[in-house]
């Protein structure tokens, strides 16, 4: 797929390429921009409100996020180059 990219920075995609990437089922479609080697990359996102979420899912979340942390750090990896 090709498509024009505006001098203000907005993107229009075709008719039918939110329908094939499921913004169409998002009340508030939003799109993560990620730019990594070979080019940006878009990805179907959805905002939510912290408050909204049950506090069993947040601490979930975050427990999992602390063990990937903890993971990451035993393979002595800083990130940096």
């Amino acid at each position: 797929m090709t498509t024009s990219l505006f001098w203000r920075g907005s993107l229009t995609l075709p008719s039918k390429r939110p329908s094939k990437i499921g913004l169409d089922k998002l009340r508030n479609p939003l799109l993560i921009l990620e730019e990594r080697e070979g080019g940006l990359f878009l990805h179907p996102a959805a905002a939510l409100l912290i408050r909204d979420l049950p506090k069993a899912r947040i601490t979930v979340w975050i427990a999992r996020a602390e063990g990937a942390m903890k993971a990451f750090q035993a393979t002595g990896k800083s990130g940096k180059k």
